[in-house]
């Protein structure tokens, strides 16, 4: 013999006061409802997640944030970062130095490594010089020209490439030496 079938009461929404009877333990500056104040649960549940999300943005971007900075040039030239390195370039004369730093800005050896400098001057002229490693712990490429210049430094690790774009900014370039001749109608 079979039960007859019944079917449950409508479901209807229903508010329920709830206090807030434990501390809430919550990011400075956010003020929180006393102790005495009653919220609907849906609300109390929606405030302690809010609470909660709040928190974890907090802690994820002081992360991100302190990964993210970039450590400062010790040899007084421009950084760029590489990906797993950084590479710092300073114009010296007619030579760029490129130096291979960790992600920490310790300088690293280059001894055995090669790398090729793709430039182009600020009067459109290009040069590829080979990097060579220098004794002084950097890869040196020449500038055969006196302008600026936009520079990839390519430096070839065992483990693959790490490449950087640099722009020197102004350079001095030099006047040229106006030559006078006797006759041109006065005497130095």
């Amino acid at each position: 013999m079979m039960k007859p079938r019944t079917t449950p009461p409508p479901v209807t929404a229903t508010k329920t006061d709830i206090s807030i009877d434990e501390p809430a333990h919550c990011p400075a500056g956010l003020v929180l409802p006393s102790s005495s104040a009653k919220l609907p649960m849906n609300m109390r549940i929606h405030t302690k997640f809010r609470i909660a999300l709040a928190g974890t943005a907090l802690t994820f971007s002081a992360l991100v944030s302190a990964q993210d900075q970039m450590p400062k040039a010790p040899h007084g030239g421009i950084l760029g970062d590489a990906g797993t390195h950084y590479i710092e370039m300073v114009a010296a004369g007619d030579e760029a130095r490129f130096y291979l730093l960790d992600t920490l800005g310790n300088t690293l050896p280059v001894d055995g490594l090669t790398g090729t400098a793709y430039i182009q001057f600020n009067n459109r002229t290009t040069a590829n010089p080979e990097m060579v490693p220098d004794k002084k712990g950097y890869l040196r490429a020449a500038l055969n020209s006196p302008y600026g210049f936009t520079v990839v430094a390519s430096i070839k690790l065992p483990s693959g490439f790490v490449s950087v774009q640099f722009t020197s900014g102004p350079r001095e370039v030099p006047q040229p030496v106006e030559q006078h001749s006797p006759t041109d109608g006065h005497q130095h």
